[in-house]
């Protein structure tokens, strides 16, 4: 009796579709057009709109922020937020307005969320950390930063990768969970700075008389700060030279072209004044005496 009834729905689905007309398939088409159609494509129209009303909207709020001198990361972060959650809230309402429950994609975006997260463990660290550097803010955008292996220049803020520009001016994605677990140098956060120098002069040069050349190039040079007050001091007694550490400081902003001025200036003074910055050598002595033949 199994068989048989299987046979019979078999041969009514076969007949119902024979029944099927090519006409009926386009009324349905055209049925469909006219109802849902029509509602799909004045949503995504509002949608767009929305969406440009809202891009538009941000980028003001974000020129106000900037016009009152607000910081740059806190405020590029907020109205990246703030965009962001908008177009997903107006998202949903056009899913619902096309007629697709809204509970059965938010169980489904759930669904995926947790699979994607399960997967992708160090995504939710790096999201995790992210959070955390925008918290405790150990740096922000244009700041010069060291971290990871790589120097550079801070150039955006996401919540999973920072993006860091390096001075031969290549773009370095930094993962937030290694940054907020890692160690960071910040060269931007304070507004002076100390250049460091080892200047290296001959023994047969007079220190004082180096010291006080290197003196008067600080002194002359408009990028060195008064306060602190420079140092010259003779540090160690090397292989082939007298070592004089320098220590001056100048502005963050300024760090670079002080450090390759003094260099410069002070390479100048000492020629100018005799002193002798010495350079790896080798004395070979021969002596000459009697050959000794064994017996």
């Amino acid at each position: 009796m199994k068989f048989l009834a299987d046979e019979v729905v078999t041969e009514n689905q076969i007949k119902s579709f024979e029944d099927i007309t090519w006409e009926d398939i386009w009324a349905k088409i055209v049925n469909w057009c006219l109802n849902q159609g029509i509602r799909l494509i004045i949503g995504i129209i509002l949608l767009i709109i929305i969406f440009k009303i809202i891009n538009f909207v941000t980028k003001r709020i974000n020129r106000r922020l900037t016009e009152k001198n607000a910081d740059k990361t806190a405020s590029i972060v907020f109205v990246r937020i703030i965009r962001i959650a908008l177009k997903i809230v107006f998202f949903g309402v056009f899913l619902s307005f096309i007629g697709i429950d809204s509970a059965a994609i938010g169980a489904l975006v759930t669904s995926i969320g947790l699979a994607i997260g399960l997967a992708l463990q160090g995504g939710l660290s790096n999201f995790a950390g992210g959070v955390i550097l925008l918290i405790m803010r150990p740096f922000k955008i244009d700041d010069f930063i060291e971290a990871q292996n790589v120097m550079g220049t801070v150039e955006d803020i996401h919540l999973f990768y920072t993006y860091v520009r390096t001075p031969d001016n290549r773009v370095a994605m930094l993962p937030n969970g290694n940054l907020a677990n890692g160690n960071i140098i910040n060269y931007s956060q304070k507004d002076l700075r100390r250049i460091d120098l080892v200047v290296p002069i001959s023994y047969e040069s007079d220190f004082y008389q180096a010291q006080q050349a290197i003196l008067t190039v600080l002194d002359e040079h408009q990028g060195v700060e008064l306060k602190p007050a420079p140092t010259v001091r003779l540090s160690e007694y090397g292989d082939s030279a007298q070592n004089i550490i320098v220590r001056a400081w100048c502005k963050n902003a300024e760090y670079w072209d002080v450090r390759f001025d003094l260099l410069e200036l002070i390479k100048l003074k000492f020629n100018e004044t005799g002193i002798q910055i010495p350079y790896n050598k080798l004395d070979v002595f021969i002596k000459q005496g009697k050959e000794i033949e064994g017996k």
